[in-house]
């Protein structure tokens, strides 16, 4: 397998955290900022767990894995907050 590095800053407005990729077998994301970034699948996802297009939480230094998915992940903070993502992406090689 080969892996692909990078770092992507996150506001308060949805924004693509990485692309999908059908060559994808796992995806480590981590959480190198101070503030709470959610993650979904597309770009309505919003800065709460608690309703229909709420995201999924990862916390400050918190680390988030995932195996054979190959869709987009999204992220957002919560209004006038930012953070930091950190992954890795592994594919077929």
């Amino acid at each position: 397998m080969a892996s692909t590095y990078n770092q992507v800053a996150m506001g308060d407005t949805a924004a693509i955290v990485i692309a999908s990729n059908t060559d994808r077998r796992k995806l480590i994301l981590k959480n190198t900022g101070s503030n709470i970034v959610y993650i979904g699948n597309d770009n309505s996802v919003v800065d709460t767990a608690n309703n229909a297009n709420g995201g999924y939480p990862i916390a400050a230094t918190e680390t988030f894995y995932l195996n054979d998915y190959t869709g987009d992940i999204y992220g957002i903070c919560a209004s006038g907050l930012t953070s930091e993502i950190s992954l890795i992406e592994e594919v077929i090689a």
